[in-house]
């Protein structure tokens, strides 16, 4: 990803490949996995959260039909 955005600035090339080399020295590039990561792992706590609330409503639902029997 960054090194297509970086080629499409049409830096020239060596510095374009000083600046990769940056990049990796410095751990840009895992940064940007971990973000990936990071945001994947988000996702699914979402997900998790939002099934958890669809069943405490349906047992607060069921809880309610057993009090008025």
């Amino acid at each position: 990803m960054l090194d297509c955005d970086l080629r499409r600035v049409l830096l020239p090339q060596a510095v374009a490949e000083r600046v990769l080399s940056l990049f990796h020295d410095h751990g840009v590039y895992e940064a940007f996995e971990l973000r990936a990561e990071l945001i994947s792992f988000k996702k699914a706590l979402y997900h998790l959260y939002l099934e958890a609330m669809a069943v405490r409503g349906r047992d607060t639902q069921h809880a309610g039909v057993r009090a008025n029997t």
